[in-house]
């Protein structure tokens, strides 16, 4: 073999080396890709399973979703925020005086860390609330805490009784007594972003059944108290038999029988402030009349105790005695003196403006009612020139209004009118004449009826003087 052919064999076997390795190499690559191809889909499999879990979830969570949106504004009135604590406040002002009693002092109590609140955006605020009242006042006080929409907890109170002497002295039982309320407030730290729900309204409307039930089960349920219902106060034994010597009416019914009293006397009082806070003649004329009735059932109630209702229990005649009879009494004396200045300028202007109207309307009944109203008092204005001069006109309206009235109810039936140019004018008159019915002619200056005078005769009108007035018939 000569020296070409050697090398042409060492060249075919050399390449075939490379070739073969390069091959070899291939091989390798495409396998590493075929390994990292199997990742890659063993990946993908595994996020298509948790999206597949992820969509079967999202129905449930959605409608979690909706359902505590709803629910937020529940939340948010038994966990208020911070800002409305001053409605809180004014809350507990009122659930005091609902309860009647004598407030000495409401303040903000320290807060106390709680391990229950750390980390939560809950915050405990609490109050110390001091006043003097009897203890079905502060079991009234107590039912409005536990019925109110928020997160509310009594911690502690505390009661110093009063005197058995002091209770008949006053009426009532004056306990001194401190209670100290808690309540919580939600501030959350952080805010998320609200996600967008796909046709949400439609989807909360079938929710609507749900949203109701948990709704209902984070409210409180209402619990009214009422009242003593008969029972003493175990903290100033009284030791009153239950009926009068000779079987008169109970404690219960001698209390109820003044509280109703008492709420008499305070609906009277109330609207004596709108009687005095009104300068419209026609209001203060109805409010008036309110007032009128009010204490008409008052003395018709006040009567009864001279018919025979006892009033023995000590704490109900000190209360009737305080809050009836001296109320009434200065009502009584403030009423007066009210009427003695008579009406103001205001009211009689309002009077005046209202009976014109009437007039208008030929409302003359009710022209002499609204002046009948203030009819006894005008004469105590005489002093007052302004008001004097109003009233005087007032009363020139009410004859007015009285002759109008008269002439109304007359009874003219009118047959028709000659009329003749360069003639006297006439008109007749049907009358019942000894029982049959007579038609007459009447001519200017004739008299119908005494005091009933022609004044003038138009087509399909008569006008007469009749009491110093021109008063018109149409027929």
């Amino acid at each position: 073999m000569n020296m070409s052919s050697r090398n042409v064999w060492l060249t075919l076997v050399i390449g075939s080396i490379v070739i073969c390795g390069s091959l070899g190499g291939l091989v390798h690559v495409a396998r590493q890709d075929i390994e990292l191809a199997q990742v890659d889909l063993h990946t993908l499999q595994d996020q298509v399973t948790v999206a597949r879990s992820t969509t079967s979830q999202t129905p449930k969570l959605e409608r979690d979703v909706i359902v505590l949106r709803e629910l937020s504004s529940f939340v948010e009135e038994t966990l208020p925020s911070t800002e409305d604590l001053t409605r809180l406040i004014e809350d507990l002002k009122e659930y005091l005086q609902e309860a009647d009693v004598e407030v000495e002092s409401f303040g903000l109590r320290p807060n106390r860390p709680s391990a229950l609140t750390q980390n939560t955006g809950i915050d405990r605020i609490g109050y110390t609330l001091t006043f003097e009242g009897g203890l079905f006042e502060l079991m009234t006080f107590l039912s409005r805490i536990e019925s109110d929409e928020r997160f509310m907890a009594v911690r502690s109170f505390k009661l110093v009784s009063t005197s058995r002497e002091a209770l008949e002295r006053d009426g009532r039982a004056l306990h001194h007594i401190q209670v100290d309320i808690e309540t919580y407030t939600y501030r959350p730290e952080d805010t998320v972003a609200e996600a967008s729900i796909d046709g949400y309204e439609r989807k909360r409307g079938l929710l609507v059944g749900d949203i109701g039930t948990r709704g209902k089960a984070l409210r409180p349920s209402v619990y009214r108290f009422e009242g003593d219902r008969g029972r003493r106060d175990p903290w100033v034994d009284l030791r009153v038999p239950a009926l009068g010597e000779e079987g008169g009416p109970s404690v219960q019914e001698q209390v109820k029988f003044v509280e109703s009293l008492i709420a008499l006397v305070d609906e009277a009082h109330a609207e004596w402030e709108l009687v005095q806070a009104t300068s419209n003649t026609i209001d203060r004329i109805v409010k008036r009349g309110r007032l009128g009735q009010t204490l008409a059932q008052l003395d018709e109630e006040l009567r009864r105790l001279n018919a025979g209702f006892d009033i023995h229990y000590v704490p109900a005649l000190r209360r009737f005695e305080l809050e009836v009879l001296e109320p009434r009494e200065t009502l009584r004396l403030a009423m007066e003196e009210d009427s003695q200045s008579g009406p103001s300028r205001d009211e009689l202007l309002a009077l005046e403006e209202a009976m014109l109207r009437h007039l208008e309307r030929a409302e003359f009944g009710l022209a002499m009612d609204a002046f009948a109203a203030l009819e006894a008092s005008l004469s105590r204005v005489q002093s007052d020139p302004r008001r004097w001069e109003v009233a005087q006109r007032l009363s020139e309206y009410n004859r007015q209004a009285q002759t109008a009235l008269e002439f109304s109810e007359l009874a003219l039936q009118f047959g028709g009118s000659v009329i003749i140019d360069q003639g006297d004018p006439s008109v007749i008159v049907i009358q019942e004449v000894q029982g049959a019915r007579e038609a007459r002619s009447y001519s200017v200056g004739d008299f119908v009826l005494p005091g009933l005078e022609v004044a003038a005769v138009r087509p399909n009108e008569v006008v007469f003087y009749f009491k110093g007035y021109e008063l018109t018939r149409v027929y």
